[in-house]
């Protein structure tokens, strides 16, 4: 009978803890982060996964960190920390021991800007255009919700301003994917671009298997170069 009191009164905090880290590994946006991430990264979704379940991060958030990994070889968990203690991406790479030279390189490629690489990830992966994207953002979208909407839109064939207002009305991505799980509905027009009503095209990712949509897999095999993980 205490134990069950005592999870009783312990439970609302670890809930609590849970809700304000916002992370949650096992979530169908989370993991087509943990894909993309990989993907556009070319290192292992399976490390990714672990990682980010091990910080408590989203990985829309740690995307820069997982940049600086694949480029330089550094620990992920070591840069988030370091980013935690508010040094900046200079001052991180010489901690680090990474060379001027390279880091000056990626941060000119935008690696370590995290809007720059959910957009230029998002748009290469999806054919969204920049556009459209930066409408979703000015509009208060996250990269939590706009990667999802550029899924949605790319696996169904549906126009991306219907995959929105779908989920601006539901706030459920279970209640939008099946809405469009039958792909392009009659008047809606091309994937992509918001406000097109014209056009018959219907696109299918090959992905399948995490959450039923896309399959993360493990893109890449190695861990960048230098120290490993």
């Amino acid at each position: 009978m205490k134990s069950i009191y005592l999870f009783a009164a312990v439970t609302p905090f670890v809930v609590a803890a849970s809700a304000c880290l916002g992370n949650d590994p096992t979530s169908w946006q989370e993991g087509l982060g943990i894909s993309i991430v990989a993907g556009n990264l070319r290192i292992s979704a399976t490390y990714v996964r672990d990682t980010s379940a091990k910080l408590r991060v989203s990985v829309f958030e740690l995307a820069p960190c997982y940049a600086f990994h694949a480029r330089t070889g550094c620990r992920t968990d070591e840069v988030w920390k370091l980013r935690r203690a508010g040094l900046g991406w200079g001052e991180i790479a010489h901690r680090l021991g990474v060379h001027p030279g390279t880091f000056n390189k990626l941060r000119k490629q935008g690696l370590f800007d995290n809007d720059r690489f959910w957009r230029d990830a998002v748009c290469s992966r999806y054919k969204v255009p920049d556009s459209d994207v930066n409408d979703l953002r000015k509009r208060g979208y996250s990269w939590m919700e706009i990667a999802p909407m550029a899924h949605v839109c790319h696996t169904s064939g549906v126009d991306l301003r219907d995959v929105e207002s779908r989920y601006h009305n539901d706030r459920n991505w279970d209640h939008v994917r099946e809405h469009f799980r039958g792909g392009r509905k009659e008047g809606i027009g091309k994937p992509g671009r918001m406000g097109n009503e014209h056009g018959h095209s219907e696109k299918q990712d090959k992905g399948q298997g995490w959450h039923g949509d896309e399959n993360p897999g493990d893109r890449g095999h190695g861990h960048g170069r230098g120290r490993k993980d």
